[in-house]
């Protein structure tokens, strides 16, 4: 992870631990994204104390590190995400689509 958190259409870029310990707090988050930095996201919320819900992808099935993985068809009420893209613009449309506006990116 580097420091470098940025706004860019509307996301705030996340890369650090201490970063993403302060955009949750105690709510459960999605990943979004069950790849390598999806799965060294998971590693980070963990080590801050973020409890993540699960992973939601399209092509990677689960489990994942203990955790589900889900597809975007699956998901129901609200919720918080992190994106593991580095064109979160990819990740970001679909959840557009479906109305969901708490989006953080760690990609």
């Amino acid at each position: 992870w580097s420091a470098s958190p940025e706004q860019s259409s509307g996301l705030t870029w996340v890369t650090e631990p201490q970063k993403v310990g302060t955009l949750s707090g105690e709510q459960a988050v999605i990943v979004f994204g069950a790849g390598v930095i999806g799965e060294a996201t998971v590693h980070a919320c963990r080590m801050v104390g973020i409890p993540v819900e699960c992973f939601l992808d399209d092509r990677i099935t689960g489990p994942l590190l203990g955790l589900p993985v889900i597809t975007t068809k699956e998901l129901k009420g609200e919720a918080s995400f992190y994106i593991t893209s580095p064109n979160p613009d990819d990740m970001v449309s679909p959840l557009r689509k479906l109305g969901y506006t708490d989006w953080h990116s760690c990609g």
